[in-house]
C-alpha cells in the first residue's frame, strides 16, 4: 500500500512538472506558419527557398516570408480521396 501511495504522488510531481514547462514554451511568436515567396531580386530579405538563411547581399535577396497568423487554411488529404473513389 505504501508503494501505490508513493507511486501516485510521483504520477502527481510528474503530471506538475509537465504543466509547468509546458506554458512555459507556448509562448507569442515561437511558432509560426507561413510561406516563403519567391521575389524581385533585392525586394526579399532571405536568400534560400526555405527563407531558413537571412540574405547578406542585395544579388541573393530573392525569397521573402509571408506569415499565415489571422488567416484560414484548407487542409486536404489525397490519401483519403484515394481510399473514397477505391472503395
Amino acid at each position: 500500500m505504501k508503494y501505490m501511495r508513493v507511486a501516485g504522488l510521483c504520477l502527481v510531481a510528474v503530471c506538475a512538472l509537465f504543466a509547468v514547462t509546458s506554458s512555459a514554451f507556448a509562448t507569442e511568436g515561437s511558432l509560426e506558419f507561413g510561406k516563403c515567396n519567391k521575389t524581385a531580386i533585392a525586394e526579399g530579405t532571405c536568400s534560400n527557398a526555405g527563407c531558413t538563411k537571412i540574405a547578406k547581399t542585395d544579388e541573393t535577396n530573392k525569397f521573402n516570408w509571408e506569415s499565415l497568423s489571422g488567416k484560414t487554411v484548407q487542409f486536404t488529404s489525397a490519401k483519403g480521396a484515394e481510399r473514397q473513389r477505391g472503395a
